[in-house]
């Protein structure tokens, strides 16, 4: 995770921060024929999907994809591991991300890598 990232997303203006990340992504996709589910309002985020969604437009803007682990994203969005599990299964569904998996070279499980859908 990048820690200059972090250190801008944690507190107050991290969160308007990451919400404007979130608001500007969603806005941009409002005018894409397979996001009519965004333009038509059917499609309401949490303030917490929000911050993780600006998150994740974030890195994926400035690195491609974020990576982390579910932990890792739940101490920086001050909240569960369940509530950033709810979340991911529920954007992912939605096609708002992508969420890749990553395996080290013998098999076991990596941290995920997270994008948003460009569509």
């Amino acid at each position: 995770m990048h820690s200059e990232t972090s250190r801008a997303l944690s507190g107050r203006e991290g969160c308007k921060q990451t919400s404007a990340f979130a608001y500007a992504y969603i806005q941009g996709m409002r005018g894409k024929a397979d996001m009519r589910k965004l333009h038509e309002g059917d499609i309401s985020l949490t303030p917490t999907q929000e911050r993780l969604l600006g998150y994740i437009a974030a890195q994926t803007t400035i690195s491609g994809a974020a990576r982390a682990t579910k932990k890792e994203l739940s101490q920086l969005m001050g909240c569960s591991v369940k509530t950033i599990d709810r979340a991911i299964t529920r954007m992912s569904r939605e096609g708002l991300i992508k969420v890749e998996p990553c395996h080290s070279e013998n098999g076991g499980q990596l941290s995920n890598t997270y994008s948003v859908v460009n569509s």
